[in-house]
């Protein structure tokens, strides 16, 4: 875990536990894209509650999206030694170009994306595999239904 320390004071800040937890959800989306690719499928019923999860969350992460830009402005604190240090500070937390929230929610919302794209095709290989296999019990003379 990384962490900054104010050595002005002594104290300990932890500034990526979050970033930790979406930074993971790049390395699931790569695992997840190789599944898909050596031939995962899902069904149409698992893959729409899967598809409307991440939609939640991408939803959720575009409201964030506004939180994050506010987060990025310098907070009043006022004029002492210690508020004049930490006002910038504080606001890089957010607006840090490598580390930053707002850098780290960009990323997770592509990865969302990018998960939902490999959802959708899990979920076709699901069918194409499906209608595959019936074709082929049919053309073996299997059975045919009817009503």
């Amino acid at each position: 875990m990384h962490t900054t320390r104010d050595t002005t004071r002594g104290g300990v800040i932890i500034v990526e536990g979050l970033l930790a937890g979406i930074s993971g959800m790049g390395t699931a989306v790569a695992e997840f894209r190789a599944a898909t690719a050596a031939g995962f499928t899902i069904s149409a019923r698992g893959g729409d509650v899967l598809v409307r999860a991440i939609d939640r969350m991408v939803q959720q992460s575009d409201r964030l999206a506004f939180e994050a830009d506010r987060l990025s402005l310098e907070p009043p604190l006022g004029t002492t030694p210690a508020a004049r240090v930490y006002k910038p500070f504080l606001a890089t937390i957010s607006s840090d170009p490598d580390q930053g929230f707002k850098t780290a929610l960009t990323r997770f919302r592509a990865d969302l994306i990018e998960m939902k794209t490999q959802v959708t095709k899990a979920m076709e290989h699901y069918r194409t595999t499906d209608q595959d296999a019936e074709d082929g019990v049919t053309a073996a003379g299997g059975p045919m239904l009817s009503a």
